[in-house]
């Protein structure tokens, strides 16, 4: 069964980037506040659209 809806607890934030070549492979670029981290990161399908007045980055505590 394809999922397309993830749920994360624990979230300190999350921001939205583009994937780029980097020798043979490829890469995120992230802020050095977060070496060291473990982070998840999630392949959206081509063409699947943000949900409406979201921000393309988003950082802060949740509740």
């Amino acid at each position: 069964m394809e999922r397309s809806r993830v749920e994360v607890d624990g979230v300190e934030g999350f921001f939205e980037k583009v994937v780029t070549r980097f020798g043979s492979g490829a890469k995120i670029d992230c802020p050095k506040q977060y070496l060291g981290r473990a982070v998840y990161v999630v392949i959206r399908r081509p063409g699947a659209r943000v949900a409406e007045g979201e921000a393309r980055r988003r950082r802060g505590k949740t509740a």
